[in-house]
């Protein structure tokens, strides 16, 4: 994700303005650096959805699920 860290984050922000939750479709993500990481995590405790990842990126953000 590097590079589209900050554009996804902006997204991301600009979706809390609709009514409906945000939901990411990362189906088509193979990989995300560790900057990626730490923005999907605080996205995912911000409320937005990841409903669609790989795997590996799911593994990846079980690092520090919420309780």
């Amino acid at each position: 994700m590097g590079p589209w860290v900050g554009e996804c984050h902006l997204a991301c922000k600009l979706g809390e303005l609709r009514t409906r939750p945000t939901h990411l479709d990362l189906s088509g993500i193979t990989y995300v650096d560790a900057e990626g990481v730490g923005l999907l995590r605080r996205l995912r405790d911000e409320g937005v959805r990841i409903p669609m990842c790989s795997s590996f990126v799911a593994e990846l953000l079980k690092g520090e699920e919420r309780t």
